[in-house]
Parts: C-alpha cells; sequence; structure tokens
C-alpha cells in the first residue's frame, strides 16, 4: 500500500489543520499514513522556526493567527488559539521541564504504536491542544487524552519511558532533518515535500496520481452482493434506479467492480436488451485516477463483444460534470426526455427536486455511444 509521511508537532496550529484536512481528504483512499510527530530538543530552540534554522518575528506571529483562524472558518474546523502571552508562559515552564518541548506527547504515541489506536491518540492529542486549549506537555493532559483513546494511560505511560520508544522518536527527528522539511507539517510522498496546511490538495493529487496505474477491472461476483446493495444505497438514496420508466435492482444486474490494492473503489451495473446496452449505475468512490473511465471501456467491450450497437445510459439535466464525462469518453446526446422525472418520482419518491448547484432535477437526457 501507498505510503504518506507525516511530520508534525501538537502545539502547532498548522499542523493540527494540516493534519484534519489531510485526514478528510484521503479518507477512503487506498494509502496509508505514517504520522511522525517530533520534539523541539532545547538544545535547538523553543519554536518550530528555531528548529529548522529560522526566524519568527512578532508580524508574522500576528499573521500565522489570522491565517489559522481563516483555514478554520473556511474549512469548518473547530479550532481555539492561545490568547496573547500564554504561549511565553508555557514556554518558560518547557523550558524548566525535564522533558523537551513535545517530547512526552510524542512519545506517548510512538508507545500506541501497534495497538491500532494510535490515529484516534494522534487526533486526541492535537484535539487537546487547539480545541481544548490544554498544554500537552503535561502529564495530566497526556492522560486525559490516552483515556479518551481508548487505551489505559498507566501502561501506555509506562512504555513510553523505554528506551526503544525514545529511539524512534530520536530516529523520527533525525528523518525530519535528513528529509529537508522547511517546517511542519511537511508530508513526504514518493520522495516529494509537501509543506504546509495549504498543500494538502498538492499530497492528494500525487496519490492519486500514483494509484491511477493500479485500477484493475473485474466481473461482479456473488460475494459483493452486499456491499454493491450498500453503494447503490448511499450514492443512488435507495435500492432502486429509475431510468425511462423502467425500475432497475442493480444488486441483481451484472457489473464490473473496480479495485486498487484489494479495495473495491468503483462500480458498474448494466442491463443488455436485445442488441443494446444500458448503464444502469456507475460510481467512482474515488474520484480522479480514472476509475469511471476504466469501468465504460470494459463495458463498452463486452456490449460489442455480445454483438450490441450501441451502450446508452441516462443522466440529469443538472449534472453538468456528468454530461462532461461522459462526452470525453466518446458519448453523444441522443435525446432530451423532458420533465421525465416527475414520472420517475411515481416510482422513485425518493428522487429529490433539487439538485447540484440548486439546479431543479427535472429532464432525463440520454446519451449514447455507437458500437
Amino acid at each position: 500500500m501507498l505510503k504518506v509521511i507525516s511530520y508534525s508537532i501538537y502545539h502547532s496550529p498548522n499542523a493540527y489543520l494540516g493534519a484534519v484536512l489531510l485526514d478528510r481528504a484521503l479518507q477512503g483512499i487506498p494509502v496509508a499514513i505514517e504520522r511522525r510527530p517530533i520534539c523541539i530538543p532545547k538544545t535547538r530552540g523553543i519554536k518550530v522556526a528555531d528548529l529548522v534554522g529560522g526566524r519568527e518575528t512578532p508580524a508574522q506571529s500576528a499573521y500565522h493567527r489570522e491565517d489559522c483562524r481563516r483555514w478554520a472558518t473556511r474549512y469548518g474546523i473547530e479550532i481555539n488559539l492561545l490568547p496573547p502571552g500564554a504561549f511565553e508562559q508555557r514556554a518558560e515552564h518547557w523550558r524548566r521541564s525535564s522533558y523537551e518541548r513535545e517530547e512526552l506527547p510524542a512519545r506517548a504515541y510512538y508507545a500506541s504504536v501497534g495497538s491500532g489506536k494510535e490515529a484516534t491518540l494522534d487526533r486526541a492529542l492535537f484535539h487537546a491542544a487547539w480545541v481544548s486549549g490544554r498544554d500537552v506537555n503535561e502529564e495530566a493532559v497526556v492522560r486525559d487524552a490516552i483515556a479518551s483513546s481508548g487505551l489505559d494511560p498507566d501502561r501506555l505511560l509506562a512504555r513510553a519511558q523505554q528506551e526503544v520508544v525514545g529511539q524512534k522518536l530520536r530516529e523520527s527527528l533525525n528523518a525530519f532533518d535528513r528529509d529537508g522539511c522547511p517546517g511542519v507539517p511537511t508530508w513526504i510522498f514518493d520522495g516529494q515535500r509537501f509543506w504546509g496546511k495549504d498543500r494538502v490538495d498538492a499530497v492528494v493529487l500525487a496519490v492519486k496520481q500514483a494509484l491511477a496505474g493500479g485500477v484493475t477491472i473485474r466481473p461482479v461476483t456473488d460475494s459483493d452482493c452486499e456491499w454493491v446493495s450498500a453503494v447503490v444505497r448511499e450514492r443512488w438514496g435507495a435500492p432502486i434506479v429509475v431510468s425511462r420508466g423502467a425500475i432497475h435492482h442493480p444488486d441483481q444486474l451484472p457489473g464490473f467492480v473496480a479495485v486498487v490494492d484489494d479495495k473495491r473503489v468503483g462500480l458498474l451495473t448494466f442491463h443488455v436488451n436485445d442488441n443494446e446496452c444500458e448503464v444502469i449505475t456507475i460510481d467512482a468512490l474515488i474520484e480522479g485516477i480514472g476509475i469511471g473511465g476504466a469501468l465504460l471501456q470494459q463495458v463498452t467491450a463486452l456490449a460489442r463483444a455480445r454483438g450490441c450497437r450501441r451502450i446508452w445510459l441516462i443522466t440529469t439535466n443538472e449534472n453538468t460534470r456528468a454530461l462532461r464525462f461522459y462526452q470525453k469518453q466518446g458519448f453523444v446526446l441522443a435525446a432530451i426526455h423532458r420533465h421525465a422525472l416527475a414520472a420517475s418520482r411515481q416510482l422513485k419518491p425518493s428522487i429529490p427536486r433539487v439538485g447540484r448547484d440548486g439546479i431543479p432535477l427535472r429532464d432525463e437526457i440520454e446519451m449514447e455511444r455507437d458500437l
């Protein structure tokens, strides 16, 4: 499985926002995130800028606070920034601590690796810092985060003191330096560096480009039945699909499944009648890696082999993305069935009246490709 390495520090609002955004963006995509929280040794300073050999001016600090607020508002992420002077007060405490800055929470994280709850703990530590506004360098705060993750605080903190855990933390900091990370968050994927919360889209694009060559297509089998039903219910709002006045049950139809790294990531179902093949449903569960095109190529090849004269499908008047996609795949407009969805709602009442971009759902658009 592909892997993204994620360098972070828990008391960085940029790292917090970036971590939330990347988790959201990669949800459902077959890629692993290897989290590598680091600490800041006292010998190298107290701020992330100190760690990477730079200097942050008061104006830059003020700007970063404004920018983090904007990003949190834009993406609906809860964040409570520290009040003025709070960081400096905490920094004095960190200097007197026997731990390096962020050492204790990072040790707790590495001690949890292998438990299956390490990602939950990572999120809990960020939540403590940037939602609850607590200092994750405090043992009581770390204990609460551990407990909220379903782990035993006493056992985990005892393990966190072991040399093997300290060695893992040192290795992560050395790797941070060796990889030339300019700050946090920094993500490493396929030898490329991506620094900053505004680089999440670039990380996702790189991952999708890497996945694009790994899409395979196979026929639907009996073992897919429950999965097909779940996909149809989630994506189509009911176990049935209506087109041109006919009710279809996709989980009872032949189809094709798109797979990446043994994960089912796309579905197409179809119906052959005489010399025509109708695509009933098509769903790419990961967009941007060629799943839809690969599914259509497969069903087109099957339709040709069966002697069909055309392959066709129905989309709706407000689905402009689908109209663009199908035309790129060689489909042309065959007919516009005006107000057809009024009749379809008699068969499937769950069809909404308003679709994408607030456009009324009204007409069926018939697309076809001659074979």
